[in-house]
């Protein structure tokens, strides 16, 4: 299983192939997604990190460390990086996640987590920060969409 840095460089890297410039919290959306993906899709995780309830959607704790630096503004290229160890599954889905929600900004995207029943409307319950949103319900909610043929 890959580690979630990593994943979100490869994200990034796989954005700019695509000419879309990431913020940092466009980047974070991105990560849940493909992660939510992987699950309803996969039936495993693709990243062993949590995934956390924040007021502004779901966030992987390690990644947000790694680049709050950058604040709203666009990532720099020399933070994206291909990660090599990823099967072609994960880069299917990767690639999917960056073509259909790579044209949103981060607001939007943060709206798209918000929905009613979402995995994040379902576990935050507070202002606070480390709310972890498990796997199963993430993965239950996914299906869900695959199920229904509904994108988000």
């Amino acid at each position: 299983m890959a580690d979630a840095i990593d994943v979100a460089r490869h994200i990034l890297h796989k954005a700019q192939e695509k000419g879309f410039r990431l913020d940092p919290m466009q980047l974070q959306k991105m990560l849940y997604f493909s992660h939510g993906w992987m699950l309803g899709l996969c039936e495993r995780p693709l990243f062993s990190e949590p995934v956390e309830a924040w007021p502004y959607g779901p966030v992987v704790e390690s990644v947000y460390h790694e680049f709050k630096a950058y604040g709203s503004g666009d990532l720099p290229d020399s933070e994206a990086r291909q990660c090599d160890g990823l099967d072609e599954s994960i880069n299917k889905i990767i690639d999917q996640v960056i073509s259909i929600y790579g044209k949103y900004s981060g607001p939007i995207l943060s709206g798209m987590t918000h929905e009613k029943e979402s995995p994040w409307e379902q576990t935050y319950k507070s202002g606070y920060r480390s709310v972890s949103i498990s796997n199963a319900v993430i993965h239950d909610y996914f299906r869900g969409l695959k199920a229904s043929n509904r994108i988000y």
